[in-house]
């Protein structure tokens, strides 16, 4: 019985080492995951302030977004007006210029006809040929009366 009881409180004691080693894991397991726990909570504070600064950029990227987006369809509608005052000002300038061309065109038709209207009369009255000639010629008749006269005094 002795051994039996030797046996006994040789695994008792077997036992309790047992069981202090296990409390003394347990105490080491729960410090590790008390530091785990705490690591987990820092990276989770970590993520929280990270996934609210992404929110803000992502926030921040749709308005500034969406004053482009605005400011480019104010650009577009600026490049249509001016693009409709440059074709009016180049159809204004067509205009002008086909009207000036249209007066200078009539004018120098105007000059032209009566320019040939004139030439045609002058050509037409050789009652008028006629008397120049009779009056060149009697200019000639009288200068030579005049030189003789001059050398006979």
């Amino acid at each position: 019985p002795t051994a039996a009881c030797n046996s006994l409180m040789a695994e008792s004691g077997d036992v309790s080492a047992l069981r202090h080693r296990s409390s003394q894991q347990d105490l080491f397991l729960g410090s590790r995951i008390a530091q785990w726990q705490g690591h987990a909570d820092k990276y989770d504070s970590r993520l929280l302030v990270i996934e609210s600064s992404l929110l803000e950029v992502r926030d921040g990227m749709r308005i500034w977004g969406d004053i482009i987006q605005e400011g480019m369809a104010d650009l577009s509608m600026q490049m249509k007006a001016m693009s409709q005052e440059v074709r009016f000002v180049q159809k204004r300038n067509l205009e002008l210029k086909t009207e000036i061309n249209s007066v200078v065109s009539k004018h120098c038709i105007e000059v032209e006809e009566q320019m040939q209207s004139a030439l045609q009369r002058i050509q037409e009255d050789t009652h008028v040929i006629a008397r120049v000639s009779k009056a060149e010629k009697r200019l000639q008749d009288l200068q030579s009366t005049i030189q003789e006269m001059k050398r006979s005094h």
